[in-house]
């Protein structure tokens, strides 16, 4: 995943870290919400066209 709020909203909408950490159920992703917002990330040109690692 980028560090892009763009991104992490669509790995949340795809359910891609309950996968990724082999979790069932909801995971809580405020924590990092809180910290790309805080850095003032933002969608770029580069980070537009990625995908979700």
């Amino acid at each position: 995943m980028h560090f892009d709020p763009e991104c992490l909203a669509k790995a949340e909408k795809r359910r891609a870290f309950g996968r990724a950490l082999r979790v069932s159920g909801e995971t809580d992703v405020a924590a990092l919400a809180s910290i790309i917002v805080a850095s003032g990330a933002h969608v770029s040109e580069e980070t537009r066209g990625g995908h979700l690692s």
